[in-house]
């Protein structure tokens, strides 16, 4: 990785020092109400509330402090003046956040480590940080929290699943008991309103809900915009065909906007590499999985001995792999011919194309064709589920 980030004007946004002690401060005023034998329920819940709302908004970064150094980023992780923020490892993914002419990097590390939140000068030099780690939306994919599940259908199955957990409960309370209504009712809110995941890559975008999945590429995407609906916003996808995809984005502070721009962030990333991919000879025609795979193999070998031999040359198969204007067809099928013959750079660089894809049967599809002991039966499995797909659209 050659991109590197080093920057003075650059800070690590912490959480409000006064938010922060006043949270902790209301929680050991809450442990010693509860531990002096004093009966004062009502107090030590009084302390635990403003302890939990102190320490909520200043995990949300209300009223932050910023610490200002050397903030530098590059394949090992992030340093401010030296000192180790947060190696790559521990960073699971990225996004950048324009705020008026500046910048705000998250990078999300484990539940319990909670985000890393960096300002920077503008969202160019907020890319660049990304990018230095791996994580921009040209180099691989997200995933989101978003809105209820629910919200991702028409809005008459909406209904019906209202109606549908309503007439649920009620008809349970008569088999376990009317006691246990209470229960019942909170347990099919719960599920009722389970957010959904929102997987972003520079291919489309993929929602799943349950037993929903829907993946919308960004070759049948001509715009992304935002609308709301009361508290509720959705990203909306503008179609070749004129209809719209709305997306339902978290209610959590800062998650809408990060959602928006990171979709929007990877379509234009899909619009700079859009490219017309010369796939003829990648194309299944009639044949069976595995003929299929037999010729795309042969096909890598001839790529690999020459332009004379080849049906496509090997730079060719290469674009088409990192192509997300390409058919996944193709794309999967360039990447086992690359496979055939693939150096371990090689095979590495298969792996990075497909941590770009959201598309999850095409992303299944490189990931094996970069699998040096993928057996052959498995593959063409894999490559025949991306042409069902294709299949399934057309149809």
């Amino acid at each position: 990785m050659s991109v590197r980030f080093k920057s003075k004007r650059a800070a690590v946004v912490r959480p409000s020092r006064v938010l922060t002690i006043m949270a902790y401060v209301s929680l050991a005023f809450a442990g010693i109400f509860a531990l002096s034998g004093i009966n004062a329920v009502a107090l030590v819940m009084l302390f635990v509330l403003a302890g939990a709302s102190s320490l909520s908004l200043a995990r949300s970064r209300r009223w932050p402090y910023f610490q200002h150094g050397l903030v530098e980023a590059d394949e090992t992780g992030v340093r401010i003046d030296g000192k180790v923020l947060a190696t790559r490892k521990d960073i699971k993914q990225g996004l950048a956040l324009p705020v008026g002419d500046a910048c705000v990097v998250r990078l999300e590390r484990s539940r319990f480590k909670g985000p890393l939140d960096l300002a920077v000068y503008n969202e160019a030099a907020g890319r660049k940080l990304l990018m230095a780690l791996g994580l921009d939306a040209s180099q691989t994919t997200v995933e989101m929290r978003g809105g209820a599940g629910p919200l991702l259908l028409p809005k008459a199955k909406r209904v019906v699943l209202s109606v549908a957990i309503g007439l649920g409960v009620f008809g349970l309370t008569f088999v376990v008991g009317a006691w246990w209504w209470v229960p019942l009712f909170v347990l099919g809110n719960i599920v009722s309103n389970r957010p959904s995941k929102i997987r972003i890559g520079v291919d489309g975008v993929h929602l799943r809900w349950l037993w929903v999945s829907r993946f919308t590429p960004f070759s049948m995407v001509t715009s992304v915009s935002m609308h709301e609906e009361g508290a509720q916003r959705f990203v909306d996808l503008v179609l070749t065909d004129g209809t719209t995809t709305s997306i339902p984005v978290s209610k959590q502070d800062g998650e809408q906007d990060l959602a928006h721009q990171r979709i929007l962030q990877a379509f234009q990333a899909y619009e700079a590499r859009r490219g017309s991919a010369d796939t003829e000879a990648l194309a299944r025609g009639s044949r069976t999985p595995m003929e299929w795979l037999t010729a795309l193999r042969g096909l890598g070998a001839g790529a690999g001995a020459g332009l004379r031999t080849a049906h496509i040359a090997l730079d060719r198969l290469w674009s088409i792999v990192e192509d997300p204007s390409a058919a996944p067809a193709a794309r999967a099928g360039a990447a086992a011919a690359l496979g055939s013959s693939a150096s371990k750079q090689e095979r590495a660089r298969i792996r990075v194309a497909a941590e770009t894809i959201a598309e999850p049967r095409l992303r299944i599809a490189v990931e094996k064709a970069a699998d040096e002991a993928i057996a052959e039966a498995e593959l063409a499995e894999a490559l025949a589920e991306v042409e069902e797909r294709r299949a399934e659209r057309a149809g």
